[in-house]
């Protein structure tokens, strides 16, 4: 994904940034006439474009442009291996870090507590993620439920998930990790919400993207360059510091839950000893 956030954009030049990322699969295939149409500006305004993006004119930036949609998670590992060698720890570490740096700097604390406030008041949190990003789905499911919570993952694609939207209501807040394209499901699912006045927690590695509009808070996770194996160290900090945060704000019904836990553990701990 191309960083525009990087660049000082005009108001004009910021609506083609938001065009291309919205239509990115299909700008190879358009002219300069097409996305200046699409847009309602000038074909010398989307001239003068690429030279504000860092680009000498369409041509360079669609050649760029295709040099990182061939990325594939082969191409992507292989990169990884060998950029950090036969002894990736310490490298890794530093990568991590500087992801959490990063993540630091553009993560509003803000909307941090914002998002925790919701959790703790919400009748029912729904949590979508596909991909790498399931297991954070079911981490927030497995942590959150221990603190009362009531929690619905949503299928991470096709027709299963409507049998999860259907339980969606207006005193609930969808969490979703928003890491790849604006796919038909995050679509289906940020509509519904507008209709039904629900708000969507958006984490996400995207800085310009559709659903950052219409989320009502946004957590920014940095994973790596693009081109690169993608972290997820910095969507787990973010995700257990929520956890966290929304326990501390159940306050007794979450510490009641958990004593609930470890008296039923006690009492069948022979029959179901721990692992």
């Amino acid at each position: 994904m191309i960083a525009f956030e990087a660049f000082t954009l005009t108001k004009n030049q910021q609506s083609l940034a938001n065009f291309i990322t919205k239509n990115m699969d299909n700008i190879a295939f358009m002219t300069e006439k097409d996305i200046a149409d699409a847009c309602m500006v000038s074909s010398a305004t989307v001239s003068r474009f690429w030279g504000a993006i860092g680009y000498k004119n369409f041509k360079t930036f669609k050649k760029s442009l295709h040099s990182q949609q061939t990325a594939t998670p082969v191409t992507k590992t292989e990169t990884t291996f060998n950029k950090y060698g036969q002894h990736p720890f310490l490298p890794m570490l530093n990568a991590h870090i500087h992801n959490l740096e990063t993540t630091l700097t553009r993560l509003s604390e803000e909307d941090f507590r914002y998002s925790s406030q919701m959790l703790i008041d919400a009748n029912c949190i729904h949590v979508y993620g596909n991909g790498a990003a399931q297991f954070m789905v079911d981490l927030v499911a497995f942590r959150l439920s221990r603190f009362d919570c009531k929690v619905n993952r949503i299928a991470p694609s096709g027709h299963e998930i409507f049998e999860n939207l259907i339980h969606f209501q207006s005193s609930d807040v969808v969490v979703v990790f928003g890491f790849m394209n604006y796919s038909p499901e995050l679509q289906v699912i940020f509509d519904l919400c507008q209709k039904q006045s629900i708000p969507v927690i958006l984490i996400t590695d995207r800085l310009i993207s559709p659903m950052r509009d219409k989320a009502a808070a946004i957590l920014y996770s940095e994973r790596g360059e693009n081109n690169e194996f993608h972290s997820l160290v910095s969507t787990l900090a973010i995700v257990e510091a929520l956890i966290l945060e929304v326990g501390r704000g159940k306050g007794a019904s979450a510490i009641t839950k958990l004593k609930q836990l470890q008296d039923i553990r006690k009492q069948y701990a022979s029959k179901l000893p721990k692992q």
